[in-house]
């Protein structure tokens, strides 16, 4: 009777209809009536929404808060997903979804748009099997799904990432976001036959016959400057340490402090195809590759060039002179090449081009 309902007495939020208020507490009144006769099918309306939740749902639900919690108001009954095996219901800042496998989490804000670009849980990242949990750094988030885990970081903030399967183990081996890789900046993404991430100073990436690996892509700000690497006695020749990497050795060689016959890099292979040995590059044919096809102008582009080449490419004998080789060529016209001798060290390695200088379209071949 008119006067007599609740929305009669109290302010109705906005959004919301006096009908649907008055709806939402019959609603009410009939599932507890169902309660004392031992019948609820175990929702609850939540006024002034006319809607019920239920179940796990609705557990999760009223654990968070339930009206009060970031998700505010339900704006749907619980839907069943189009697998025909998940549930979900949606609330006014995002939905809680339900499977067997991770039972009842919500996906809002920029893990739920990461989640949506993939085809939610019809994709391969799956059902949520938490919610969002805070990364140790405490700038960072992330959410564990069934097929992968998304990430997002207040260093860039507008976009959220997944990563799985063997690259999320190879980037565990590295420390995760603690590590010098850093934060993801993509999704896994294909490139041929192979697939990789982004990262914030680096790539994983992954193939069968390789499996996943690491590269850095840019120098590591942990490491020491000049000071200290080479010896006192004798200024003019630097001795290899595993502990520079080789944006050190590079520069080092550049600014004199190596000589020609001095160890710049070693580039080892991964996989299968370890059996082929390391290859060695010295200062002397460093600088040979720099003034011939711009190495030290683009250092972050050249690394990875090279370890991918390595890597993916396919080995071929009687080069110029007697020596071997490596080219890589992924049929679109970015190829990466490296020229070696019989000692296995490297004589010179270019980009394909008319200029063979664009190690950054080298690079970005891989990524197509």
């Amino acid at each position: 009777m008119p006067g007599k309902m609740r929305s009669d007495r109290e302010k109705i939020p906005d959004g919301y209809t006096k009908a649907d208020a008055d709806k939402a507490e019959t609603m009410e009144a009939r599932i507890e009536k169902q309660r004392m006769l031992r019948a609820a099918p175990g929702c609850e309306v939540y006024w002034p929404a006319p809607f019920e939740v239920c179940g796990a749902i609705r557990d999760k639900y009223n654990s968070l808060g339930g009206p009060r919690s970031f998700l505010l108001l339900p704006k749907s009954n619980e839907l069943t997903n189009p697998d025909g095996v998940g549930r979900r219901s949606e609330f006014q800042n995002g939905p809680i979804y339900w499977s067997p496998q991770g039972g009842a989490h919500p996906v809002v804000n920029h893990f739920f748009a990461a989640w949506a670009r993939h085809g939610w849980e019809g994709g391969y990242i799956g059902y949520p099997t938490t919610d969002e949990i805070a990364n140790p750094d405490r700038i960072g988030r992330r959410q564990h799904f069934t097929g992968s885990t998304i990430y997002w970081n207040a260093r860039n903030p507008v976009n959220a990432y997944s990563i799985g399967g063997a690259i999320f183990g190879e980037w565990g081996r590295q420390k995760w976001e603690q590590g010098w890789l850093g934060y993801p900046t993509s999704d896994e993404e294909p490139a041929d036959d192979k697939r990789y991430n982004s990262f914030e100073n680096g790539y994983i990436f992954w193939a069968a016959r390789s499996g996943a690996f690491a590269v850095r892509t840019t120098p590591d700000p942990r490491k020491p400057a000049h000071d200290g690497y080479c010896d006192a006695n004798d200024p003019a020749h630097c001795s290899p340490d595993p502990n520079h990497d080789a944006y050190y050795y590079m520069q080092a060689c550049m600014d004199g402090y190596m000589r020609d016959d001095d160890i710049v890099l070693v580039l080892k292979p991964v996989g299968e195809l370890g059996a082929w040995g390391d290859l060695t590059l010295t200062c002397g044919r460093y600088r040979h590759i720099h003034n011939n096809h711009n190495a030290h102008a683009d250092q972050s582009n050249f690394l990875l060039c090279l370890s991918l080449t390595y890597t993916w490419g396919l080995k071929w004998d009687g080069a110029k002179n007697g020596n071997s080789g490596i080219a890589w060529d992924n049929r679109k016209g970015h190829w990466g090449y490296i020229v070696y001798d019989l000692q296995n060290r490297i004589v010179t390695a270019f980009p394909s081009g008319d200029d063979g200088k664009d190690w950054g379209g080298c690079t970005r071949g891989y990524r197509k």
